[in-house]
């Protein structure tokens, strides 16, 4: 009985989505600005400016290298959705709180954070309610 938890405990483990694994980015380093443009239908857009980054959504899963991948948008730390390209929309359903906080964090395309040193490359903007 035993040896079978220890191999459910086990399994659990290791299909679980490690957020501490890290691939440090290559200089020059990729640099981040987000800009927010609201929709007169429904929520927001948001325009990720990068320097120093390539998208590579047909590279999904493999090793990484180099500063390639993509991003993941949180809203107030709720991973709404990735994106493969610099322009993203954000439904006003997001929109939650007075002043929400919108983060974009670029992900190697093995699903590890890139970092420059300990720090993961993200970049915060704010959004209010309307």
């Amino acid at each position: 009985m035993f040896k079978y938890f220890f191999l459910l405990i086990y399994s659990f483990s290791v299909f679980a989505h490690h957020s501490e694994h890290a691939t440090q980015a290559t200089e020059p380093y990729p640099v981040i600005w987000i800009s927010d443009y609201q929709d007169n239908d429904d929520g927001h857009n948001i325009k990720i400016h990068l320097e120093n980054f390539i998208f590579a959504p047909e590279k999904i899963t493999y090793k990484a290298s180099g500063n390639e991948g993509y991003i993941v948008i949180t809203v107030n730390d709720i991973p709404i959705g990735r994106a493969y390209s610099d322009w993203f929309h954000i439904p006003q359903r997001f929109i939650t709180l007075d002043t929400n906080v919108v983060k974009v964090t670029l992900k190697t395309y093995d699903h590890y954070n890139l970092t420059i040193g300990d720090e993961v490359i993200s970049k915060e903007i704010t959004i209010d309610r309307y």
